[in-house]
């Protein structure tokens, strides 16, 4: 019996934690009833997930970029002996430099529009959704990512993929959300 009160206790944990609880005036004909249903409509849903796997994609390409910069800053490292150079700074490749910035930008971008949409949540949802676990963790990584894409340095790229990483998680949530409303549209 203690075993499966457990087993129950962690399935509504997860249960509480995945799906979203909606405010009670979700379905009222208010400005603030109409945020939420289509904050928590199909076409956000699917733009936000698709949003993430483009930023994913922008992160691995932008590091991607950074290496070879720096691959080519070592292979103009012996130009760089030859005028006793104390850096490799002005060195290398510099239009991968500035591709790797136009990422970044797009990136930051990205992340801007995750903020927008948590602070509208926020706003529309008031303290339905900060009962969400789920939803503190979207503020602290859109928040973590975005200092480290605007103050972070090269030392910072594992640290962003590791955060970036847990934002596919999201995409779980994204597909609970979806499938919770196809249930409550059959019903």
């Amino acid at each position: 019996s203690s075993k499966a009160d457990q087993d129950s206790l962690w399935a509504n944990t997860i249960q509480a934690a995945v799906i979203r609880k909606k405010p009670e005036w979700f379905m009222h004909d208010t400005w603030r009833g109409k945020l939420c249903r289509f904050l928590h409509s199909g076409l956000v849903t699917h733009t936000l997930n698709l949003l993430l796997v483009v930023d994913i994609i922008l992160l691995i390409a932008s590091m991607q970029i950074e290496v070879y910069f720096l691959e080519s800053q070592v292979e103009d490292y012996e130009s760089a002996y030859e005028h006793h150079a104390e850096s490799l700074e002005h060195y290398g490749n510099h239009n991968l430099l500035e591709r790797e910035e136009h990422l970044k930008a797009a990136s930051i971008g990205i992340l801007s529009v995750f903020a927008f949409e948590i602070c509208l949540c926020a706003f529309a949802e008031a303290i339905v959704y900060f009962q969400n676990p789920l939803n503190y963790l979207d503020i602290v990584v859109i928040t973590v990512s975005l200092y480290f894409e605007v103050e972070g340095e090269n030392t910072s790229g594992g640290i962003l993929v590791l955060v970036r990483c847990w934002r596919f998680l999201r995409l779980l949530h994204g597909v609970f959300d979806i499938l919770e409303e196809e249930d409550e549209e059959k019903e």
